[in-house]
């Protein structure tokens, strides 16, 4: 949260968030006494990857009960070689495009036996 010098807009960061989601936001600003001096609610849409495979819904099943809040690994496709995260629901909320026209650049993924 960044508050411009006029006190009047703020740019708030938001990561992990889903491609070609909708969502809201409810901003509530409290002064230090913890008196409410505002709220907002802005809705907005994220844009899509470009990967179709990231941008229509889960690209992997998670099952069991998750150990970690992502999930991250290499990941080879036709037109994406890189790295992306994954939520606890499967979806891409992260990703590394490294394609690269050099036949001798790779990335490695460490997998357990």
């Amino acid at each position: 949260f960044k508050p411009s010098a006029d006190n009047m807009s703020v740019t708030i960061e938001i990561y992990r968030v889903r491609p070609l989601t909708n969502y809201t936001i409810n901003l509530f600003v409290m002064e230090k006494e913890g008196v409410l001096k505002h709220t907002h609610t802005a809705d907005f849409r994220t844009v899509g990857t470009g990967v179709e495979q990231f941008d229509f819904g889960p690209l992997v099943e998670v099952e069991g009960t998750p150990m970690a809040p992502l999930l991250n690994y290499a990941l080879h496709l036709d037109g994406f070689r890189g790295v992306v995260v994954n939520d606890v629901e499967g979806y891409v909320v992260w990703y590394l495009n490294s394609s690269v026209t050099d036949a001798s650049a790779h990335l490695e993924a460490v997998e357990k036996s």
